[in-house]
């Protein structure tokens, strides 16, 4: 931990930024110590190992590093694109549409992330990001527009041992219609990249948000996302995440205005000895509002997931609807999955559902597959894709749906590929 202390006493001296913020850093870093990395013996964390994170002694990127020959995603749409935990102006394109401003040296963006609502612990990732945030933009939507906005972090093989702590804080105006797409890939190294978004969401505005994750197999990806949806607004969110060696997702919806609305859906592709866990809140805040949320594992070789989801109904909320739904596809012996959907409800008009299934492929599917000339391999992929083309197929923008279509189909051909080597 004395790395750490290190680290920010090193940064506060190369960045000199002004005395409020160093304030909030220090202050933001002390909370960290007090608690930690999480240990299994919290509640939230009982299935997930984060012992190596004491081990290693991380460093914050210190160079700019050149331009990398990445395959890019979004040459055709806005993007704000980072490489290894620095922003990349020649590769960046804003429309004018949208604002950036940096928090970085603006006092009033520049807060620490509150702890998990209504946990008995607080999110020490949320203050780790806060002590060493080294990116961090407010984007805001000032109008309607079919184009989507593209935040494209990406890490190199250099990123050994970096660890970076992009804070993103995504506002609409009232009455606005926006895409927003995340994406996090990277190339073979160890680093800990520990992401906080925020969506703050005016009256009557929709957002679609995909995020994708896609890093480094020996990486941990850390992610704490806040959704605060107003009156008459709604979001759609699609998440799929293949890649690190261990991710953990804090995700917070507080519904906080009438006929405020979320559909939340995610597809967790899970191999070798990766981990993924979901830990997610639904905060039904007001009266008259829905939520839905769907998210599916695939789990194949040694592979583990945990997926913790509650839908909380406060007192006052009436006329409430919200489904939780979290299904599960075992494709291996050696795989494990802890499933714990939750319902706290403080409210008695309400209707409220959830549930959770895990299983294998259906014996007599394969057969019958199997039986009308499909090998094990296209048998098997036609089942695997129609479990997880649920979630897919929710998603309304052509490119992005094309794009998580082909993670699907090189996953499976990965799987394929080994298990006969």
């Amino acid at each position: 931990m004395n790395h750490l202390t290190d680290q920010l006493e090193e940064y506060i001296s190369s960045n000199s930024p002004n005395e409020n913020i160093v304030k909030v850093r220090k202050n933001a870093l002390a909370k960290f110590l007090e608690y930690g990395f999480p240990q299994s013996s919290l509640e939230n964390y009982r299935f997930t190992n984060l012992s190596k994170l004491n081990k290693v002694k991380f460093d914050l990127p210190k160079n700019i590093t050149k331009k990398e020959n990445f395959n890019n995603l979004s040459n055709e749409y806005p993007v704000l694109q980072f490489i290894d935990g620095q922003f990349s102006k020649e590769l960046s394109s804003l429309p004018n549409f949208i604002s950036i401003e940096s928090v970085l040296n603006k006092e009033e963006n520049f807060q620490p992330s509150h702890a998990v609502k209504y946990d008995s612990s607080s999110n020490p990732f949320a203050y780790l990001n806060s002590a060493f945030l080294n990116i961090g933009y407010v984007i805001k939507i000032t109008k309607s527009s079919d184009l989507p906005i593209i935040i494209e972090s990406k890490m190199s093989g250099k990123s050994e041992n970096l660890m970076i702590h992009p804070k993103f804080i995504i506002k609409s105006s009232n009455n606005v219609d926006a895409t927003i797409y995340e994406s996090y890939v990277g190339e073979n190294a160890f680093y800990l990249n520990n992401v906080s978004t925020e969506f703050i969401i005016g009256n009557n505005s929709h957002i679609k948000h995909y995020r994708s994750q896609l890093e480094s197999n020996r990486a941990y990806h850390i992610a704490n996302s806040n959704y605060n949806i107003s009156k008459d607004a709604s979001i759609h969110s699609t998440q799929i995440v293949l890649g690190s060696h261990l991710h953990r997702h804090d995700i917070n919806v507080t519904l906080e205005g009438e006929n405020a609305n979320i559909d939340l859906n995610g597809l967790c592709l899970i191999k070798n000895t990766q981990h993924f866990d979901h830990n997610i809140i639904f905060d039904h805040a007001r009266e008259h509002v829905t939520s839905k949320m769907l998210f599916k594992y695939i789990l194949s070789d040694k592979s583990t997931g945990v997926f913790n989801g509650r839908a909380l109904v406060r007192e006052d909320s009436q006329k409430i609807d919200s489904i939780q739904t979290n299904n599960n596809l075992i494709l291996s012996d050696s795989s494990i999955m802890n499933s714990n959907p939750q319902l706290e409800i403080y409210a008695d008009d309400v209707k409220c559902t959830h549930g959770s299934t895990t299983g294998q492929l259906d014996e007599d599917a394969l057969f019958y597959l199997r039986s009308r000339g499909l090998d094990s391999f296209a048998a098997k992929s036609i089942l695997i894709n129609g479990f997880a083309n649920e979630i897919i197929d929710q998603m309304s923008n052509i490119t992005f749906k094309s794009t998580f279509t082909k993670y699907l189909d090189q996953w499976l051909k990965n799987i394929n590929d080994r298990s006969n080597s």
